[in-house]
């Protein structure tokens, strides 16, 4: 997995697994301490992922939302998308399917 700071978005790339949540959690923590309250996520580039990775982005779109910060995802990869349908979390990004 590869987080790449673009102006102002992120870039998330490659193969989200259990192995990543580490610096999943570490980034999106940067996110929240940022003085931004929109806060853009390009999944375009996105390989694959497992329930433990989908797991740290969903507990992320709640942290964000308790302190008033929007999360806008963009361009969800097939594989991201077919992921969130098959567990069912494909509700909390309803507005990117």
């Amino acid at each position: 997995m590869e987080i790449e700071a673009i102006a102002e978005e992120t870039i998330i790339s490659g193969e989200l697994f259990y192995s990543d949540t580490e610096k999943l959690v570490k980034h999106f923590q940067q996110l929240l301490e940022s003085g931004k309250d929109d806060i853009h996520i390009d999944l375009s580039r996105v390989e694959a992922v497992d329930t433990a990775a989908l797991q740290v982005i969903i507990a992320f779109l709640k942290s964000a939302a308790q302190i008033q910060k929007k999360v806008m995802f963009s361009n969800l990869s097939e594989s991201f998308k077919s992921a969130l349908e098959i567990t069912g979390l494909d509700a909390f990004f309803n507005n990117e399917l």
